[in-house]
C-alpha cells in the first residue's frame, strides 16, 4: 500500500505542496488500478496524465530551488531528470497491461513517494535554515553582515561564529571549512548561541 497524503510531507511552499498533495492523489489511482481490470487505453491515459503533471511539477520545484539557493539543486534535477526519463521509456514499452502495471507501480511506490518522503524534504530543512538566519537578523536587529551562522566542530563547548557570506558557500557545497583546532569539518547548528 501506498502512504498516503499528510500535512508531515509539506515542504512549506503552497504550489508544490498541493502539487505534492495531487501526485499523492494520482499514485493511488494508479495503486488502485493495480488491484483492478484496467483496459489499456484506460491505464495509458492515466499514466500519461501523471507523466505530464510531474513534469510540471518538476519544473516548479526546481524554480523554487533556484530562488532558495538551493545548495543540492544539481543531484535533484538529476533524480527529475531520470524519474521522467524512466516515465517516458514505460510509456513507450507498453508490452501488456499488467506488465506496465506492475512496473509503473513499483517506480510510483519505490521512486516516487520516496523522492517526495525523502528529497524533497531536504529542501524544506534547507528552507528552514535559511528562515531561521532571515528571522535572526530580523529578530536582533543586525544587518545582513552582522548576522553570524553558528557552527560546532569536534571540539566539546565550542561554536564557530561564521559570517553569512562564508555561511551560504559552505551549505551550497561551493566549500568545507574545517576546525583549526580539532580538524573536523563545521557543521552548521541552528541553535541560538547567544
Amino acid at each position: 500500500m501506498l502512504p498516503r497524503w499528510d500535512k508531515k510531507y509539506c515542504i512549506g511552499h503552497e504550489i508544490i505542496d498541493s502539487q505534492h498533495k495531487k501526485l499523492f492523489e494520482l499514485a493511488q489511482n494508479v495503486e488502485s488500478a493495480f488491484y483492478r481490470y484496467v483496459k489499456r487505453d484506460e491505464l495509458k491515459q492515466l499514466l500519461i496524465e501523471l507523466f505530464y503533471y510531474i513534469k510540471e511539477h518538476c519544473e516548479d520545484e526546481e524554480q523554487y530551488m533556484r530562488e532558495i539557493n538551493y545548495p543540492h539543486y544539481e543531484q535533484h534535477c538529476k533524480i527529475h531528470q531520470q524519474t521522467i526519463s524512466n516515465m517516458i521509456s514505460m510509456i513507450k514499452d507498453i508490452k501488456s497491461t499488467n506488465d506496465l502495471k506492475e512496473k509503473f507501480y513499483k517506480a510510483i511506490k519505490h521512486k516516487f513517494i520516496e523522492h517526495v518522503i525523502c528529497e524533497d524534504m531536504e529542501i524544506a530543512k534547507w528552507k528552514s535554515k535559511l528562515d531561521f538566519i532571515e528571522n535572526r537578523i530580523l529578530d536582533d536587529d543586525l544587518t545582513f553582515e552582522e548576522c553570524m551562522a553558528y557552527y560546532t566542530c569536534g571540539c566539546e563547548d565550542f561554536i564557530h561564529k561564521v559570517p553569512l557570506s562564508i555561511h551560504y558557500k559552505i551549505q551550497s557545497g561551493a566549500t568545507q571549512f574545517k576546525c583549526k583546532k580539532c580538524k573536523a569539518i563545521l557543521k552548521f547548528s541552528d541553535q541560538d548561541k547567544e
